[in-house]
Order: structure tokens, then C-alpha cells, then sequence
């Protein structure tokens, strides 16, 4: 289902974003690969890199460029390229600082 309007886009962030703080405050995002299970039962692997889906409104309001600096979990990440989807949101790839 696309999300059309930012009332959706809002409700989608508020739903199943998390909080990860850039230079300029605190936004919601979705993670969706900062971790994977590991082949091996129990355990899990940590990736050097990571991906949020933000707001392009959050991202802009963020000053978010390549370079950017932010903090999810615990764990700092260096922006490394920015995805706008042209419907209002934008891919923040990361990779761990």
C-alpha cells in the first residue's frame, strides 16, 4: 500500500519508526537492517552498515547530508547516501561510525 498522503507517511513513522538522533534533535525512523540472525542458533551478527526510512521533511529539518553523523541503539552511524523515494520519505544509508 502506498502511502499517500503525510497523514499516512506520519502514522507509518509513528507505528513502527524508532528514535535515532541526529546533530539537531531527536526523529522518528524505521530501521530495517541493523541486525540479522547469524546462521548460527542463538547468536546474532552485527552488520557495518545500517538503513533507516525517515521522513524527507525529518531528513531535511536534520541538515542530514553524506557524512552526517547519527546515534540508534546505542551504536553511531556515518550517514553514507541518501534515498529519496519522491513520496515524501527518504532511505538514510548508514554505516557505523
Amino acid at each position: 500500500m502506498a502511502l499517500e498522503t503525510e497523514a499516512d507517511r506520519q502514522a507509518e513513522l509513528e507505528a513502527l519508526g524508532e528514535l535515532v538522533t541526529g546533530h539537531l534533535g531527536t526523529f522518528l525512523a524505521i530501521p530495517l537492517e541493523a541486525y540479522e540472525d547469524s546462521p548460527i542458533e542463538g547468536t546474532v551478527v552485527e552488520h557495518s552498515e545500517a538503513s533507516f526510512v525517515a521522513s524527507a521533511a525529518d531528513v531535511v529539518a536534520q541538515g542530514l547530508v553524506q557524512g552526517s553523523t547519527l546515534s540508534y541503539g546505542g551504536e553511531s552511524y556515518r550517514v553514507t547516501r541518501l534515498e529519496p523515494d519522491r513520496t515524501g520519505m527518504t532511505v538514510v544509508r548508514c554505516e557505523v561510525d
